[in-house]
């Protein structure tokens, strides 16, 4: 008599801290995504009372991450995991019904979560996939259509200024951040599929942000936002004039360093708004980015004290140093309108970093092309 069929293994969505509840009740919990932006969860997922069947698959460093599914975005890792039929045996997974579950809500995590929940859809569609966890992390494209979709993520989740969202309104009503992500999953799984495959009928959704983009590129092909870069300190500087009065398009500045101009992508980038500066590490240097080596995150409060020092005695402004291993600050900015000259910031910064890292500090930038 031939043996049984295994029954397969099941996967599902909970919320989070939910998620987390049913874990250490012995229900086998995959955390797709998870970040290390709350130190109580980053804690936690290093400490002893992590139960053994809560696995996390992302590209969040410092969370235990399962390495062998190590990729640029966590929608990436979710392709690694569901290839491994192996390790899902070896994870304890086969045969049983399993928690699917992330602590934030982006572009990548419902990328990666709806990847584990609707294994054979994704499949078919993994480039595109990828390419919308890449556009909507790093804020750069090569696929119109996977912007297109990130931007209608945006808009869904309450993130685009001119568009009003069309989800319920209680999808925004929160006693805290967990409960907004977990409305937002709530919400956006069911939809994620229709977006994906027929993004032309969400145009309200996506159209705006797009303008923006085109508005924003051609702004730069033309030279009235200009751009510099230092390619071997992985350095551009972007100059926006105080006569530029649209929004600008943060995908369009990432897109044009990435693959518009000469030379390659730049993972720090210094803003000058007429007088008002921020530098900032990109998001690719705050996670486990595997196909590109990403310079280390250098505190630059030593170059915010020599900035403030030399700022003319007519000058209020202050210059301000923050934390370069935190995604959502500046590592460097101006409070009140600084009176130095631009090529003087340029000059003070592009030394001080060559200085930091050992380079010849007399080497000049070149002119994006």
């Amino acid at each position: 008599m031939p043996e049984p069929e295994p029954s397969p293994t099941t996967y599902s969505f909970l919320t989070f801290c939910k998620a987390l509840e049913a874990a250490k009740q012995g229900t086998p919990c995959v955390l797709v995504d998870v970040s290390n932006f709350d130190p109580s969860t980053v804690k936690y997922l290093n400490s002893s009372e992590r139960p053994a069947n809560l696995h996390a698959i992302t590209h969040s460093i410092n969370v235990g991450a399962l390495s062998k599914y190590r990729a640029d975005t966590s929608t990436e890792c979710a392709f690694n995991f569901i290839a491994d039929h192996a390790g899902e045996s070896a994870l304890e997974l086969s045969g049983k019904s399993v928690i699917v579950s992330n602590d934030h809500f982006d572009h990548d995590g419902l990328a990666g979560v709806s990847v584990v929940l609707h294994q054979e859809w994704a499949k078919e569609r993994k480039d595109l996939l990828i390419e919308v966890s890449k556009a909507g992390d790093f804020l750069k494209f090569r696929d119109h259509t996977a912007a297109r979709i990130a931007w209608t993520i945006d808009a869904f989740s309450n993130r685009v200024e001119d568009v009003k969202s069309p989800l319920p309104a209680t999808t925004f009503k929160f006693k805290d951040f967990y409960e907004l992500f977990d409305n937002l999953y709530t919400e956006m799984i069911p939809r994620f599929q229709d977006i994906v495959d027929n993004i032309d009928s969400y145009e309200s959704s996506w159209k705006s942000s797009e303008e923006n983009y085109e508005t924003t590129l051609a702004a730069i092909t033309s030279g009235t936002i200009r751009v510099t870069k230092y390619l071997d300190l992985s350095l551009a500087f972007v100059y926006v004039p105080t006569t530029y009065n649209t929004p600008v398009s943060i995908f369009a500045i990432y897109t044009y360093l990435a693959y518009l101009s000469e030379g390659g992508d730049c993972y720090i980038v210094a803003t000058a708004t007429g007088a008002d500066w921020q530098v900032k590490y990109r998001y690719e240097s705050h996670v486990d980015l595997v196909s590109t080596p990403i310079p280390p995150c250098i505190d630059l409060a030593p170059v915010a004290k020599h900035l403030s020092s030399i700022e003319p005695s007519t000058s209020n402004a202050k210059w301000v140093g923050g934390d370069p291993n935190d995604a959502h600050v500046a590592a460097l900015k101006t409070e009140g309108k600084t009176a130095i000259a631009d090529e003087v910031v340029e000059r003070e910064l592009v030394g001080w970093l060559r200085g930091a890292r050992g380079f010849d500090k007399t080497t000049t930038g070149t002119l994006a092309g």
